[in-house]
């Protein structure tokens, strides 16, 4: 079972998404879920590497 923390909605590039801080092998991470055009995306990092993360993430733009 995965457990999660400090959940939130958010939008990455106009699509619903969650974001929340977990745990996995390597330490802690930052991670984003989102559905888009039925797929599914799991955007995860190093907890270290969050604000940059979030920089990166704010550029996105979906291609048609």
């Amino acid at each position: 079972d995965m457990q999660i923390s400090d959940a939130v909605a958010v939008t990455l590039g106009g699509v619903s998404a969650v974001a929340f801080h977990s745990q996995n092998g390597s330490g802690q991470t930052s991670e984003l879920w989102l559905v888009h055009t039925g797929t599914i995306y799991q955007i995860s990092g190093p907890r270290n590497f969050e604000q940059d993360l979030t920089k990166i993430l704010l550029t996105w733009e979906w291609q048609n």
